[in-house]
């Protein structure tokens, strides 16, 4: 019973380490989605842009950005 348990609960440790990657890979590390310039906004200077980038992470490798 206990076994049955554990396992269920490994499972359950990969399936919402998978979905988070997923969600992750979706909302960030897509090709043409910029998040500091839907932050910014549309009129947004490169200078804007660039701080936006630096003060969210998003200038840090991807594997950064999951961690944290």
């Amino acid at each position: 019973m206990i076994y049955a348990i554990l396992r269920r609960f490994g499972q359950m440790l990969f399936v919402m380490f998978g979905i988070s990657v997923i969600v992750f890979l979706i909302f960030f590390a897509t090709p043409g989605s910029d998040p500091a310039a839907r932050i910014a906004g549309r009129n947004a200077s490169p200078e804007v842009l660039e701080a936006v980038r630096h003060s969210f992470g998003f200038d840090r490798p991807l594997y950064v950005q999951y961690v944290t």
